[in-house]
């Protein structure tokens, strides 16, 4: 989020191009500068400055969620199965792997080092004994 750009963060344009003047052209480039330090790239006051220093890091800033609105998220739409996320290997799998048979992740498989030499291999062991 750090890396999203000033223009994003609802700045106006011409604090932007001032901005960029001095090569700050990221929240995070923006964010580490002391006050005085954006007091001279802005020509703002302190108070004005203040304000940008709130509007950027709201800007940047996820949106706040606690974990009882995450609980009742989970809650309403089950899943009975754990997302990869690799969209190929979930299809596959009808979904990802089933809730409960995951017993092990590895990150390296011993048996696949001829074959794939150098390469990070994902190994799933189940709990049936089969390995993926």
């Amino acid at each position: 989020m750090a890396a999203k750009k000033l223009r994003r963060a609802q700045l106006s344009q011409e604090m932007c191009e001032r901005l960029s003047r001095y090569q700050i052209t990221t929240c995070q480039d923006f964010l580490c500068l002391s006050l005085l330090e954006l007091m001279k790239v802005t020509g703002q006051s302190y108070c004005e400055v203040q304000k940008l220093l709130c509007k950027v890091s709201r800007a940047c800033a996820p949106k706040m969620q606690t974990a009882y609105e995450m609980k009742l998220r989970k809650s309403v739409n089950p899943s009975a199965f754990l997302s990869t996320t690799l969209h190929s290997l979930d299809r596959v799998l009808h979904g990802g792997v089933p809730c409960g048979s995951l017993t092990e992740t590895m990150e390296y498989a011993p048996c696949m080092e001829r074959t794939a030499p150098g390469k990070a291999i994902l190994h799933f062991k189940f709990s049936s004994g089969k390995s993926f």
